[in-house]
């Protein structure tokens, strides 16, 4: 289960990753363009898109921290259980 779970992680990692830089590639592109055509109106709708292609990037990078973290706190559970478990053996076979 830890394994698939960072494996997912390790491709939402790259996902997250790759959005966000096209995400700010296609940001700046667009508002270079629209910085040298010198008319807004047309292009607005590029920059608007821009903006939704930002904070869609942003909140996937989020969206990965938070798995990221619950990931490592549920490995830390795991790692905890496996101690009692050994303790819990440990005092049978010293009954």
């Amino acid at each position: 289960m830890l394994n698939q779970l960072e494996r997912r992680l390790y491709v939402e990692k790259w996902g997250a990753g790759a959005m966000w830089i096209f995400a700010v590639l296609f940001m700046t592109g667009a508002l270079l363009i629209a910085g040298f055509w010198g008319r807004t109106s047309p292009e607005l709708w590029i920059v608007a898109f821009g903006f939704v292609l930002l904070v869609s990037g942003g909140v996937e990078v989020v969206k990965h921290f938070i798995n990221r973290s619950r990931v490592e706190v549920l490995k830390e559970l795991k790692g905890l259980e496996l101690q009692v478990l050994e303790l819990k053996e440990e005092l049978k076979q010293a009954a």
